[in-house]
């Protein structure tokens, strides 16, 4: 009986599919992804609107300023204030401090020695171990 009610059921879905036109389904799938296309279009459309908006407040909060010495420094500030100049940034002995001494390099660095020198180890040289030919045995 079980049989008959599956094979029953099959003949009907068989039916089913048979009344449905192949092309109407192909056209009414074409239709709904471009729908999804064109939804997707305006949401990236959104998206990079906001992320410009994003990049122009940026620069306006965070922007480069360059030094006396010629290098730039990023300076934070309020989007509506103008940039203050750098040194008035500074307190007065700083303010000082710069004004009064000019930038020196670095100390060079002593190029490195070996430990075993340092230490006054003296390495002797290896000599190589003697050649000796195949004996020959009479």
């Amino acid at each position: 009986m079980d049989i008959l009610d599956a094979l029953q059921d099959i003949r009907a879905r068989n039916a089913r599919n048979e009344r449905v036109d192949d092309q109407a389904i192909q056209d009414m799938l074409a239709r709904r992804l471009e729908e999804e296309e064109l939804d997707e279009d305006e949401e990236t459309k959104q998206r990079r609107l906001w992320d410009e908006e994003d990049q122009k407040e940026a620069e306006k909060v965070f922007s480069k300023l360059e030094t006396d010495a010629g290098g730039k420094v990023t300076l934070k500030r309020k989007a509506d204030g103008e940039a203050p100049d750098l040194k008035s940034l500074l307190s007065e002995s700083s303010r000082a401090l710069v004004d009064t001494s000019p930038m020196q390099p670095p100390a060079a660095k002593k190029p490195k020695t070996t430990l075993a020198s340092s230490l006054g180890i003296k390495t002797a040289k290896r000599r190589p171990a003697p050649l000796t030919g195949p004996s020959k045995a009479s």
